[in-house]
């Protein structure tokens, strides 16, 4: 787990921008999807959830990477993010 987390640091200290929403996070992708590649899209996100975001974004781009991350999952959504296209789920310590 340790040594997960700090690569999962190591990987958000690369980001190159955030969005605060899951529709921001969507408008960001349509003006730099050429300059993205990895989407982390938590589960949990105000206006769009990430599962929603996760819809929009594979619309957008059939081909988008996105890790999914969420402190809490409740029974199923990690199949149904997987199904729905999420390159992986990535669990955060609570």
């Amino acid at each position: 787990m340790i040594s997960s987390c700090v690569a999962f640091r190591k990987l958000v200290a690369i980001s190159k921008g955030t969005a605060s929403n899951g529709r921001e996070a969507l408008n960001i992708y349509s003006a730099e999807r050429d300059n993205i590649s990895l989407v982390i899209l938590d589960m949990s996100m105000p206006v769009m959830s990430g599962k929603e975001c996760l819809v929009g974004l594979l619309k957008m781009d059939t081909k988008v990477r996105v890790l999914m991350v969420s402190g809490f999952m409740p029974e199923g959504a990690i199949k149904d993010a997987l199904d729905l296209g999420a390159g992986g789920i990535y669990q955060k310590a609570i």
